[in-house]
């Protein structure tokens, strides 16, 4: 294929990406935008891979190449939990939803570039003289993930839209099986293959920017319909579920129990705690206890065991002023600073050491009602 369509699809689809990238929020669309990027990086470094005389820029394009394909293949593979990474966004603030995108990107890249940095050893040492071409074996590889992400895409996803997903995974398949026929037969047949190839690479950007960007009203209806009905669902199966969990039991006794592990054995000072471990002090299932905690408490067991050691570190903190954060933290059953600070100030909106400079100035605001205990 003449390098000048390389370049030009090139910055297409890196652009494609980009413009993507800024514009959809969800984590299912944004890996779409960064498959786009990738997949444009990978095709200009696969023009420019002949052309290279220097053994140290033809590695270096070898590791790029690898590591781009890598970095779509670990994005790809964690979009397989998406029904339950949708719950999950439901229920963050857009900052913690950019953040954990963010992350889940940054640790993507990270593996991609650790198993890159390997294949590149490898096929560097003298097992590379067995062996095809690095970016052969790579582009292979690809493909086969492409090709059996879009079949579980297209009649497995428990997604909206995914037949629009499946037809650009399969095209980003057929693009690199071009590009691998060209380097595998004949001259004149590759040419001919890559005549094709770049006029697919030209035209089908059109399609994909009709598809990402200029949806219809209806789709986006029946998108925000689609998650709605679910979040129903589910809303429905766990009320349910927790009534059928709840149901001949006596509430009152439990209570009683629950509040002579928290308030009189201190059963929260135990640092390795677990939900089972106290379900089984209570005589209950785990299923029981949880729902017990979810419906009458109003919270979840890691929350309550948090609100009874924050409560504790205060007292300590009222009644030893000159005792180390760590060391509260650590008594009162944190296992680490950073832990026990985070919980901290996500019930008292404040740092402990903040929370101690108020004791000692008499500035102390007044606690959250659930743990203003002095009142109950």
């Amino acid at each position: 294929m003449p390098s000048e369509i390389f370049y030009a699809t090139s910055l297409q689809y890196v652009s494609l990406g980009v413009l993507s990238f800024l514009k959809w929020k969800k984590k299912f669309q944004r890996i779409q935008s960064v498959l786009f990027i990738c997949l444009g990086c990978n095709l200009f470094l696969f023009s420019i891979k002949g052309g290279l005389e220097l053994k140290l820029f033809s590695r270096l394009v070898d590791f790029l190449y690898s590591f781009f394909t890598f970095t779509g293949t670990i994005l790809i593979c964690s979009t397989f939990d998406e029904e339950n990474a949708e719950d999950r966004l439901s229920v963050l603030s857009d900052t913690q939803c950019k953040f954990w995108i963010q992350q889940k990107l940054i640790h993507g890249g990270a593996k991609a570039w650790g198993i890159s940095s390997v294949l590149l050893i490898c096929w560097n040492s003298e097992l590379g003289q067995f062996v095809p071409p690095m970016m052969i074996v790579v582009a292979s590889v690809s493909i086969a993930v492409l090709i059996v992400y879009s079949i579980y895409l297209y009649f497995f996803a428990p997604i909206p839209d995914k037949k629009r997903g499946a037809i650009l995974l399969c095209f980003w398949a057929l693009v690199l099986t071009g590009e691998l026929t060209q380097n595998l037969f004949s001259s004149e047949f590759g040419h001919s293959i890559a005549m094709l190839d770049g006029f697919v690479l030209a035209v089908f950007p059109i399609y994909t920017f009709g598809t990402l960007f200029l949806d219809s009203k209806s789709v986006k209806e029946n998108l925000n319909s689609t998650y709605k009905d679910r979040f129903r669902q589910k809303q429905n199966e766990k009320l349910s579920s927790t009534s059928y969990y709840l149901s001949n039991m006596d509430i009152k006794e439990i209570e009683t129990r629950m509040y002579e592990l928290f308030t009189k054995e201190k059963v929260f000072l135990d640092e390795d705690i677990r939900l089972g471990s106290v379900a089984e002090e209570l005589g209950l299932s785990t299923h029981q206890l949880s729902a017990f905690i979810n419906q009458h408490l109003g919270t979840n067991f890691n929350n309550l065991v948090n609100l009874f050691r924050v409560k504790e570190a205060i007292q300590i903190l009222k009644d030893e002023p000159d005792r180390s954060i760590i060391s509260v933290g650590m008594a009162v059953g944190f296992n680490s600073l950073s832990t026990f600070q985070r919980a901290f100030l996500s019930i008292t909106k404040s740092s402990p050491k903040k929370f101690r400079e108020s004791l000692k100035n008499g500035t102390t605001k007044d606690l959250p009602q659930e743990l203003d205990f002095s009142s109950k």
